[in-house]
């Protein structure tokens, strides 16, 4: 009877490629002068806009400020695994 040798436990992440750390995102500023253009230009309309496009802006950047920190410790995390599987 042939039977399948059993397999030494292996861990999943031995002979792997090393983890990719994330990649810091690009800080969103609001461009102030083409948003002062704007409102000249405009008439005055613009700057009801502008707030409301500097608060997004704002918003947006310390949403993924937030995310790439969540994402660096669980890069962090998968990172050290790693290395321990590949000693």
């Amino acid at each position: 009877m042939n039977q399948p040798m059993p397999q030494p436990d292996r861990h999943p992440l031995r002979g792997q490629p090393a983890p990719v750390p994330p990649v810091l995102p690009a800080q969103r500023r609001t461009n102030h002068v083409l948003h002062l253009l704007l409102t000249l230009v405009t008439f005055g309309f613009w700057i009801f806009v502008w707030p409301c496009v500097a608060a997004w802006n704002h918003y947006q950047g310390r949403h993924e400020q937030k995310q790439y920190q969540r994402d660096l410790a669980l890069y962090h995390q998968v990172r050290n695994d790693w290395e321990r599987a590949n000693r």
